[in-house]
């Protein structure tokens, strides 16, 4: 498995309590990017899509962020744990806390890991998201249904044709027809 999880046994710093950086790595061994919270089958798919990548895992942050994560080892990290540009390292490993991290504080990083297209499809069925988008694709075709049927009615009208009133041939020529079948010219006087 690409992924580095809890417990990581080595032994904690004797003054902090806590595993040092170069002993651990683990912070050094993927990248994770945040991605829209999946709202449809496509974003779904997309998500199971990433899945079927060996090395990647999507997860749900405490704050009920997504992520896609890519394990990727830095070309930075040498072999004995330590950076390797550490005084020019990112902003974003300087921001990075022992403190903070897994292996120190015990919690995971994420609610909810899905590592394989099959958890996604559990997790899915766990919190009821496959009858959510069932609904939302029942209420779309729905939708397309009542669209379909007002854009043909709208053609019917467009063609001149009133569903109620049949139209005469005269009809559009300078003459229109009344209600008694006389022909009437558009000025309303009665023709010939």
């Amino acid at each position: 498995m690409f992924s580095i999880k809890l417990p990581i046994q080595v032994e904690r710093d004797p003054k902090t309590g806590l595993i040092p950086c170069a002993a651990c790595t683990q912070c050094c061994q993927y990248v994770a990017i945040e991605i829209d919270t999946p709202e449809d089958r496509k974003d779904f798919d997309n998500i199971r899509w990433y899945l079927y990548h060996p090395g990647v895992e999507v997860y749900i942050d405490h704050d009920d962020t997504w992520n896609v994560v890519f394990h990727s080892r830095c070309e930075n990290l040498q072999p004995d744990g330590r950076c390797g540009i550490y005084e020019t390292r990112p902003i974003i490993c300087r921001d990075f806390s022992v403190h903070a991290c897994e292996p120190n504080t015990g919690e995971p990083a994420e609610k909810v890991l899905l590592r394989s297209a099959a958890d996604l499809e559990q997790w899915m069925r766990l919190t009821r998201m496959d009858v959510r988008l069932a609904r939302q694709d029942e209420a779309r075709e729905r939708r397309r249904q009542r669209r379909a049927e007002a854009r043909a009615k709208a053609g019917r009208a467009v063609e001149g044709r009133h569903p109620s009133r049949p139209q005469s041939p005269a009809a559009g020529r300078g003459t229109k027809v009344a209600r008694n079948g006389s022909k009437v010219a558009r000025n309303g006087n009665k023709g010939a």
